[in-house]
């Protein structure tokens, strides 16, 4: 239900026929970013926002009607690095340039009444390394590690060693709060996907 209000937003506020003061829904926040300690508030996204992806950044339509079900089980998501509170999730998809796209998320915000979990920007990271370079500097904050390796098979990049540790179809994680500023982070933990008992270690 809720991604079908998202779409018919979306067509909505590219055609012109969104009341001006109409937000986007996303829905509940996916509990991977519950993990994280990301409060459980709806996920939304302004129209200027909106606006943005579609004319700034290199995206398909359909790309971003599938971004409910793309931020729901994303590759990784990290700390970020220049807005402080601020999640950075990669999600399984690609740009028209093929770029891997980021969604930068702030949790806990203000809109007009309400608390929120808000996207501020969806595009293609345009440098592939980039991804590394946030693991080897320890803002991990979650990873999914199939689809991690997969993507760095795809990318011919190599992993670091906390990432490739972890026993094949599990995810690691670690809290937002945990990752500070100038400050070594806890370990990761570990953590097993259903039905991944069975599976060669």
């Amino acid at each position: 239900m809720t991604d079908a209000l998202f779409f018919r937003q979306v067509d909505d506020v590219l055609a012109g026929k969104a009341a001006r003061d109409l937000v986007l829904v996303l829905g509940d926040i996916p509990s991977v970013y519950l993990s994280l300690s990301v409060p459980c508030f709806k996920l939304i996204m302004t129209q200027q926002t909106l606006q943005k992806i579609i004319t700034k950044h290199t995206l398909t339509v359909s790309i971003i009607k599938r971004l409910p079900v793309l931020l729901h089980s994303p590759v990784m998501v990290f700390k970020s690095a220049s807005e402080p509170g601020a999640i950075v999730a990669m999600i399984d998809a690609k740009d028209k340039n093929g770029n891997t796209i980021i969604a930068i998320i702030h949790p806990d915000r203000r809109h007009k009444q309400h608390h929120v979990n808000l996207i501020v920007s969806v595009y293609g990271k345009n440098r592939t390394r980039w991804f590394i370079e946030q693991i080897e500097e320890e803002r991990l904050l979650y990873a999914d590690k199939e689809k991690t390796l997969q993507w760095s098979r795809s990318a011919q990049l190599q992993l670091p060693g906390e990432v490739t540790a972890a026993r094949h179809g599990q995810i690691i994680k670690r809290r937002l709060h945990e990752v500070k500023d100038n400050e070594h982070p806890k370990p990761l933990t570990i953590h097993r996907k259903k039905g991944s008992d069975h599976e060669n270690q």
